[in-house]
């Protein structure tokens, strides 16, 4: 693989030798050959996504239309359920007919309490008519449109239809009936409810017929129809056709009113799918209206969802092919400028190859090969500062091994001659000297640690110890010192030298300046979670609040708590991270908590 892409970038770079005709030729193939491509898929992509453009145009169409039909329908239903739940209908529907018969006064009560409850369920837009279907042997009984003699509405094929079912509404096909004023008919589609004795449910005291408009489910479902030959209607389960958007569609589909059962009840769904008609491709959907046996079913012709695409694939290949065109020119004119600058950039950078480390390229442009330029002198000025700040670093780490080593020579030195004093005092018999000496000699062989940055714990709490026993000597033992770290906790290893400085601190900053000059030094260690924590506790003045939150600082100064501990807090955060390190607690008057963190690692 490696071998025949050596071959193929050594061919390229024969036949193509200069940048400008490889900008060219990759300008040539990214344009002219997608366009080849587009050509010969376009048709599919388009048509595939136009398609689910329009099934979801569709979609949403159809299902606002059928919650608004779900919505009209419930509200007829609802109405039902006013005449159907009232309790003073169920009594007057109820009344003995041997007594009610010859009662005109009670019967006229009851005529007008039930003209006041349809006048006002009538009042509803979406109740064209209501109707109530009580007994004959009442006067009311058909004498005007509110009713109907009970005996005469069983005779007919819809109390035939109602008595067969089982549903709680029953809901018949449009038909003609007279408008308010006598003069018009109008298509009305009308559900039908018994009204059950509620005392004995299987029998039934009465009728309730509700007709609605068929023109308010022909507004809803013609604006749910988005396309312009497709048709959206209404069927009953007994292939009953209740209402349709447009007449003329349906029968240029090849569907009658009495033609539309080429659905199976199984073809109910969520989705469309594909359905021949008429020897003609359709896109169906078929939905279920809620409380109904009415059916909501969307057509839409194949071929019509195919020539939008079409269409919109020509114009996509006119758009490319011109785009193609236009590109190609605007390429071919840029690469002039775009090659030149890239030239002269890599003339610069031979240049500083050469060791001209003064050789910065300026553009006018502020675009890529603009920034290029930029990031190019930025990185020259970085480089010849690097090297500036590398001469400066080696000088200061020269002069810093340098330091260190006569720092370690004068410890030698030092507790070499304070051995020697040791033996000098134990030889005149002044033991007081002697314990100094002692003290102050293994205070500086502990420091020492040949030369060993990291120490045990052990070592350096004795480093402590034989500090403030040094420290007693010359203050007449006015600090106490307590160790409370466990002997398991002192054998992790931490760096030297990080507790004696914080310990002076709290001897000279802190109980010395009490008015006492006496105090209690206390340093406690524990594991947690896989870091050590070291506390150092004094009960000393304690630190003012505008100094305590300066000491980790670096404009901390040696009067503010010293050096020494910003040194301690920067030497841990450098070793182990920047979770690690020192943090202060003080209240003034009362003393200061000093907590160091670091990982807690064992001694090999």
């Amino acid at each position: 693989m490696v071998v025949v892409k050596q071959l193929m970038d050594s061919f390229i770079e024969k036949i193509f030798p200069t940048i400008k005709v490889k900008v060219l030729l990759a300008f040539f193939v990214l344009i002219f050959t997608p366009l080849v491509i587009l050509t010969t898929i376009t048709y599919n992509i388009v048509s595939t996504s136009y398609e689910e453009q329009i099934v979801h145009a569709a979609d949403q169409s159809f299902d606002q239309a059928h919650q608004f039909i779900t919505y009209k329908l419930d509200a007829l239903i609802r109405s039902s359920d006013i005449v159907y739940l009232n309790n003073e209908i169920q009594a007057i529907l109820a009344r003995d007919m041997a007594v009610i018969e010859g009662d005109m006064i009670q019967q006229y009560k009851d005529s007008l309490y039930l003209d006041n409850l349809l006048y006002s369920i009538k009042t509803s837009e979406d109740v064209f008519r209501i109707k109530l279907y009580v007994s004959d042997y009442l006067f009311y009984a058909g004498e005007n449109e509110n009713y109907g003699g009970l005996y005469e509405f069983m005779l007919t094929d819809k109390y035939d239809i109602l008595s067969e079912s089982t549903d709680k509404v029953v809901w018949f096909k449009p038909e003609n009936v007279l408008d308010a004023g006598y003069e018009n008919e109008v298509s009305v589609v009308t559900v039908l409810r018994k009204v059950n004795n509620v005392e004995k449910i299987s029998e039934f005291n009465g009728i309730i017929e509700i007709q609605m408009l068929e023109a308010r489910l022909e507004e809803i479902i013609t604006k749910a129809d988005i396309t312009s030959r497709g048709v959206v209607l209404i069927r009953n389960s007994r292939d009953e056709l209740i209402s349709t958007s447009d007449t003329n569609k349906l029968k240029e589909i090849g569907l009658g009113a009495l033609d539309i059962s080429f659905l199976d009840s199984d073809a109910i769904s969520h989705t469309w799918f594909q359905q021949e008609i008429s020897d003609e491709l359709y896109s169906v959907r078929v939905e279920s209206i809620d409380d109904t046996d009415w059916e909501l079913i969307a057509i839409v012709p194949y071929s019509e969802i195919l020539e939008q695409g079409r269409q919109i694939r020509l114009i996509m290949m006119v758009l490319l092919l011109l785009l193609g065109v236009i590109a190609y020119t605007i390429a071919y004119l840029l690469t002039e400028n775009v090659t030149g600058r890239i030239r002269h950039l890599s003339d610069t950078m031979v240049d500083v190859q050469g060791g001209n480390m003064d050789a910065y390229a300026y553009s006018n442009q502020s675009d890529e090969i603009g920034q290029l330029y930029a990031s190019f002198n930025y990185m020259l000025k970085r480089i010849n500062h690097l090297v500036e700040q590398q001469y400066e670093d080696g000088k200061n780490i020269k002069s810093a091994e340098l330091k260190a080593l006569q720092a370690q020579i004068n410890p030698h030195f030092l507790y070499n001659t304070l051995d020697l004093i040791n033996w000098k005092a134990m030889e005149q018999g002044d033991k007081d000297i002697a314990q100094i000496a002692r003290a102050l000699a293994k205070f500086y062989k502990l420091s020492l640690n040949k030369g060993r940055d990291m120490v045990s714990l052990e070592d350096e709490l004795s480093h402590v110890e034989q500090y403030v026993k040094i420290q007693n000597m010359r203050f007449d033992n006015r600090i106490q010192y307590e160790c409370l770290v466990d002997k398991g906790v002192q054998g992790y290893q931490v760096p030297k030298i990080i507790l004696q400085p914080i310990v002076e601190n709290a001897i000279v900053h802190g109980i010395l300046k009490k008015r006492q000059q006496d105090g209690c030094i206390t340093i406690e260690g524990h594991v947690e979670k896989g870091d050590l924590i070291l506390t150092i506790s004094d009960d000393g003045l304690g630190i003012e609040p505008d100094i305590l939150h300066t000491i980790l600082l670096d404009t901390a100064t040696r009067e503010s708590h010293g050096y020494g501990i910003k040194n301690i807090h920067d030497r841990l955060k450098l070793h182990y991270g920047n979770e690690y390190g020192l943090a202060y607690q003080s209240e003034l008057g009362k003393g200061t908590t000093v907590t160091v963190k670091l990982p807690a690692v064992a001694i090999l």
